[in-house]
């Protein structure tokens, strides 16, 4: 089952799938059995078995009859249930987990809440980015130094919403002293900018039409965090630097 997840391939998805059944069947789930099962079920989209296994392990981990070493939901098992609630983009399940893990002693860490918030940012509601917010906030307030992935997850969430929230989270990634990589630098830009996923595959001379739509407040400030990359010697993207050079085009 692990080697499958490994391969992240569909076909070895299904294998692992069918591995789980026969275990299942046999009755022989332990607790690495459960945290990889529910990893599986999340890549392939079973996500109401997902919800029935962690709903064993919460009825078990209550009894305290589960039949390994660990009698109760830990960290790992919490964070397959948390990627599998990131992979249906289920903003709900990741806070019910959230809460589980709270209310029982068990404590989260920073690959918890990264997965809240790409729950947030998989999910379909209108207010995922103000709840993808509220993971990071809970994030910080638990004494957990967020890391540029959390942040990155963090960005992803804001598509669609306004330039400023971009520019608060690379202001406060600053005041932390965390120096954006080449994919938070992609990322930034496409969202500062309004580039939707769809449109990440263009030319300069498209990249300029996108652009000139665009303020001139969110051209100068996509410079100014360019500037700032070549300053720490970050590089960019192929997409960054078309972005780059269409931005340079075009007149203040």
């Amino acid at each position: 089952m692990q080697a499958a997840l490994k391969q992240k391939t569909i076909q070895d998805y299904e294998e692992g799938y069918r591995i789980y059944k026969r275990l299942s069947r046999l009755g022989y789930m332990t607790l690495p059995t459960y945290e990889v099962a529910m990893k599986l079920l999340g890549k392939l989209g079973k996500f109401d078995e997902v919800d029935r296994l962690w709903d064993q392990l919460v009825e078990l981990d209550h009894s305290n009859q589960v039949n390994v070493e660990r009698r109760h939901i830990d960290p790992v098992i919490a964070a397959a249930r948390m990627q599998a609630a990131a992979d249906e983009g289920d903003i709900q399940g990741a806070a019910r987990v959230l809460d589980y893990m709270e209310r029982n002693g068990i404590a989260a860490n920073k690959v918890h809440f990264t997965s809240a918030i790409n729950a947030c940012v998989n999910a379909a509601q209108h207010d995922r980015a103000k709840a993808a917010q509220r993971f990071f906030d809970k994030m910080v307030a638990n004494d957990i130094v967020p890391d540029i992935v959390a942040y990155c997850s963090l960005l992803r969430a804001y598509q669609g919403e306004s330039s400023e929230c971009c520019l608060r989270l690379i202001a406060d990634m600053k005041g932390r002293g965390i120096t954006p990589n080449k994919v938070f630098a992609e990322n930034f830009l496409f969202t500062l900018l309004g580039i939707r996923k769809a449109q990440r595959k263009f030319t300069k001379r498209s990249m300029l039409s996108s652009l000139k739509q665009r303020s001139a407040a969110d051209r100068q400030a996509a410079r100014a965090f360019i500037d700032d990359l070549r300053d720490e010697n970050i590089r960019l993207t192929l997409a960054g630097k078309v972005i780059d050079a269409a931005l340079q085009a075009i007149p203040y």
